[in-house]
């Protein structure tokens, strides 16, 4: 099987697309399940490589335009407020001599909650 150059172009670009993707949904997901353990990320990355090439092959090309944008946008962005935003309000915090903030407290089941009178 003779692959032309565009067809290795078009594919090592879906490669990335699809790598990128991934990672963006589990970086976004990983903010919202904070306490999932490690295994449960590798193996949704895992399934999510697979889930989304099957989009592309599988997905009328007007789709996969559409999702590849909208899903890479969100992507591109939560790795972008992570990696670089974040990075670059802690240098500034260290480049002021400002401290971290700190993080916020855990509620306990053990405090009662505030009474709503005298």
């Amino acid at each position: 099987m003779d692959i032309t150059i565009a067809g290795r172009t078009v594919a090592v670009l879906v490669i990335v697309l699809v790598a990128f993707a991934v990672l963006g949904v589990v970086q976004h997901l990983k903010g919202l399940f904070k306490k999932a353990p490690t295994w449960v990320w590798a193996v949704s990355a895992f399934a999510l490589y697979f889930i989304f090439a099957a989009g592309y092959v599988f997905l009328p090309a007007v789709v996969v335009v559409f999702l590849t944008i909208g899903v890479l946008a969100w992507a591109v962005g939560q790795l972008g407020y992570e990696l670089l935003w974040q990075t670059l309000i802690g240098w500034i915090r260290n480049a002021l001599g400002l401290p971290a903030p700190a993080a916020p407290a855990e509620p306990t089941a053990s405090a009662a909650p505030a009474k709503a009178g005298p």
